[in-house]
C-alpha cells in the first residue's frame, strides 16, 4: 500500500514538473516571436503542409520579386470562401507577378477536413488552385488574428504593405501592391 502511494505521488510530481515546462517553453517560444506590423519585412517564413502546391513545403523566400497576399482563413468561415474567388481571379490575372496563398490555421481545421473540403469544391465545379498552409506554427504570433478573414498585403519588397479585411479587395489596390506602391488601405485590428 506504502509502495502504490510513494508511486502515485512521485508520478505526480513528475507530471506536475514535466508540465511546467512544457509551458515554460512555449511561453519563452512565443515570446522570442514578436508580431509584424505594416512595414516590418516578412523574411524567409517556411510552411511546411501545403496542398495545393507544387511541394509539400515552400519559403516566403521562394517568391523573391513577387507580391504576397497571405489570405487568413478556414474551411468553415462562409465570408473567407465567398472571396476565395476574387482572391483566385487575382492569382490568374497577376500570376507572374503575385503570390496569393491561403493560411488554415485555426485550430479546428484538420488536413483531413481540407482535403475533403478540396474535394467537394472541385466535384460541385467550384476548386480552388490557391496553395493552402495548415497550421503554420509561428503565423498567429507572426500576424494575430482573431477574426476571419485577414490579409497581409507583402509588397515585392518583402516589406509588409498593408493588413486588411475583404473590404480591401479590388483590383487597383492588388495593382498598387504588384507595383511595389505604398497601400492607403485601412488597417484591420484582429
Amino acid at each position: 500500500m506504502k509502495k502504490t502511494i510513494f508511486i502515485t505521488v512521485v508520478a505526480t510530481l513528475c507530471f506536475f514538473f514535466i508540465s511546467r515546462s512544457q509551458v515554460k517553453n512555449a511561453t519563452a517560444t512565443d515570446e522570442k516571436i514578436s508580431a509584424l506590423t505594416v512595414g516590418g519585412k516578412v523574411g524567409s517564413l517556411e510552411f511546411h503542409q501545403v496542398y495545393n502546391y507544387k511541394t509539400p513545403s515552400m519559403k516566403l523566400s521562394d517568391f523573391k520579386g513577387k507580391a504576397i497576399i497571405l489570405d487568413f482563413w478556414g474551411v468553415w468561415c462562409s465570408t473567407c470562401i465567398k472571396y476565395t474567388p476574387h482572391m483566385q481571379k487575382f492569382q490568374q490575372e497577376y500570376k507572374n507577378n503575385l503570390m496569393v496563398i491561403l493560411v488554415d490555421d485555426a485550430p479546428v481545421d484538420t488536413e483531413q477536413i481540407i482535403i475533403d473540403f478540396l474535394g467537394k469544391r472541385k466535384a460541385e465545379g467550384k476548386g480552388i488552385t490557391l496553395p493552402i498552409v495548415l497550421r503554420p506554427p509561428t503565423t498567429k504570433a507572426l500576424f494575430p488574428h482573431t477574426f476571419y478573414p485577414h490579409y497581409v498585403w507583402v509588397g515585392p519588397d518583402g516589406r509588409i504593405k498593408a493588413i486588411t479585411g475583404p473590404e480591401e479587395l479590388k483590383d487597383e489596390n492588388v495593382q498598387r501592391l504588384v507595383a511595389g506602391l505604398d497601400l492607403n488601405l485601412t488597417i484591420k485590428e484582429n
